[in-house]
């Protein structure tokens, strides 16, 4: 996804090692909208748990472009479900 185009770790976000758009284990959170980085999918916090299932390895480039789209889709996850929470009020229907 081109910057700007709905990526959320384009611009403003620190690189790693001078390239890419900015991902670093220690901290993944950095540039990460604080909704999308406490997002919990299965009891799991999502963009923490995909970094660390990365520890102790050199995040690649391609890892760092994939970080950026998992970031990017959780965003729209979260506007999404926000759309439907404000269509359906309340849950079951009567």
């Amino acid at each position: 996804m081109p910057e700007g185009k709905g990526d959320i770790c384009g611009a403003g976000v620190p690189p790693v090692r001078g390239h890419g758009p900015g991902v670093h284990a220690t901290h993944g959170q950095e540039g990460v909208p604080p909704e999308v980085w406490n997002f919990h999918i299965g009891g799991f916090q999502a963009c923490e748990r995909w970094l660390k299932d990365g520890r102790g390895r050199t995040l690649t480039y391609d890892d760092q472009l994939h970080y950026c789209k998992v970031v990017t889709a959780l965003a729209e996850i979260i506007r999404l479900m926000a759309e439907i929470d404000a269509a359906i009020p309340r849950w079951p229907f009567d």
